[in-house]
């Protein structure tokens, strides 16, 4: 958002920015590929996550009168005076609640695109937002993927689709997670917008550990 705005709504949008008890119930968190953005996020905060950043940032639809969001800067955050890291948790917390988790059948067309490497018969989920526009961020809302771990009993392989959506499917014996790579190496070199690309490789849910990590 980097038009200038009506002297009106720039004063009401001052107001509203320079109060944290304002901020603070329209945070969000969206997730991309630290490399790939690195130049932005000079600028922005963000908590490192292997070679993902989840950034926070505002909605302020209800000011500018149209779909509308700011990313948090580390500018922004020295004038409200709070911590970096208290604005990210508080973004995490508030997520789910302002942009609600969303999860979707994957589609059988997609699965036989996917190829056979994923293997049949494995149920498999779309993970994204309400609005399916930069929902990946939403497999690190608080107990997420700890309920879908508890309804299949076993850890949860997380496929980065894009920034939009992670494919969910529980781990099952004799994967191989070489093709899985492969696979998704392949689809964000084919398909994905090199701006959207999330990551290269597969991510594991440990139900144990309540952890996200590379496989």
């Amino acid at each position: 958002m980097n038009e200038v705005l009506p002297q009106e709504i720039a004063d009401k949008m001052g107001a509203f920015l320079s109060d944290y008890s304002n901020v603070k119930p329209y945070l969000f968190i969206q997730v991309i590929n630290q490399e790939k953005h690195a130049e932005e996020l000079e600028r922005h905060i963000y908590r490192n996550h292997y070679e993902l950043a989840i950034t926070c940032h505002i909605d302020v639809s209800h000011i500018v009168g149209l779909p509308a969001t700011i990313t948090v800067t580390h500018e922004m955050v020295e004038l409200l005076g709070i911590d970096e890291d208290q604005i990210i948790d508080d973004a995490i917390s508030n997520a789910p609640g302002f942009r609600p988790a969303k999860a979707y059948a994957l589609p059988d067309l997609m699965r036989e695109l996917a190829g056979e490497e994923i293997g049949d018969g494995i149920p498999m989920i779309i993970l994204t937002n309400r609005d399916k526009r930069y929902g990946a961020g939403v497999v690190f809302y608080p107990g997420l993927l700890a309920k879908i771990s508890d309804e299949t009993g076993v850890n949860l392989l997380l496929i980065p689709s894009s920034v939009h959506e992670f494919i969910c499917i529980p781990e099952c014996e004799g994967m191989d997670y070489d093709d899985i790579n492969l696979l998704i190496a392949e689809t964000n070199r084919g398909i994905v917008a090199e701006n959207e690309i999330l990551s290269d490789r597969l991510f594991r849910y440990d139900r144990e550990s309540d952890e996200i990590r590379p496989v």
